[in-house]
């Protein structure tokens, strides 16, 4: 990792960026070389929430070859709650482009929606919705 020369230089961020923190703020910096935020009562707790409820997270379904159209269809319906319909497009979406948002909510929904369709193997992922 690259160190900074000052606290005005910033490295180029790499791999996923997480939102929120895990505990409140310590007053040192998580990363070598970035600026610790200013520390103010309670703010990262609140943050950490918000992204929780409030920012749209989605989950994206991705194709494979091992499932049929059925069975996806029958497991989006099941882990989504969302009509026949609405699931066969969504799996054939999947079919022909390779991955489609399937869900979009709350982490900790996307969390469940996850889960059940993982359960017969598909492979998912949930993302921050751009935007």
């Amino acid at each position: 990792m690259k160190e900074c020369a000052s606290l005005l230089e910033f490295p180029p961020l790499q791999g996923e960026i997480r939102w929120g923190w895990a505990a409140p703020f310590s007053g040192v910096a998580p990363l070598a070389g970035h600026v610790a935020p200013l520390e103010i009562p309670g703010l990262f707790t609140k943050v950490e929430h918000a992204t929780e409820t409030t920012l749209p997270w989605n989950v994206v379904l991705y194709n494979d070859d091992v499932h049929t159209i059925n069975e996806v269809i029958l497991q989006v319906q099941k882990a989504t709650g969302i009509s026949l319909e609405a699931a066969f497009e969504i799996t054939m979406t999947v079919h022909t482009k390779g991955r489609a948002i399937c869900y979009a909510g709350a982490h900790t929904e996307c969390e469940k929606v996850a889960s059940v369709l993982k359960e017969i193997g598909l492979t998912v992922e949930i993302v921050l919705a751009e935007g």
